[in-house]
């Protein structure tokens, strides 16, 4: 019996704000959706810090204005771009307590 193994695993992905985005690894962003186009699978998200473009293999099912987590890997180039794996959309997540919750982490961690 031969072994196997399973080609479609991820390098894990880290919180990152969008204007600390590097190319080392998948990241998870929160931000607001500011526009979508449908013609190329894309969305712009904010998040404050700053805004990039992430672009799918499929139409995200978002909205303008909603608030979303999006999981993708870094395309740095003339400008930095992610390529969407996931994106949820955020209903009822409580923002405020999550930047609590991330300078607490930065305290005692070192950061995000």
């Amino acid at each position: 019996m031969s072994k196997s193994f399973r080609t479609d695993w991820k390098l894990p992905a880290r919180f990152s704000k969008i204007e600390e985005i590097k190319d080392d690894s998948r990241v998870i962003l929160f931000g607001v959706v500011l526009y979508k186009e449908e013609e190329t699978n894309s969305i712009l998200i904010d998040d404050g810090s700053g805004s990039v473009l992430v672009r799918f293999d499929y139409i995200p099912q978002v909205n303008v204005k909603e608030f979303v987590k999006v999981i993708g890997l870094p395309l740095i180039g003339e400008r930095t771009e992610i390529r969407g794996e996931a994106v949820q959309v955020m209903e009822n997540f409580d923002f405020d307590l999550y930047k609590r919750a991330v300078k607490i982490f930065q305290k005692t961690m070192g950061g995000i």
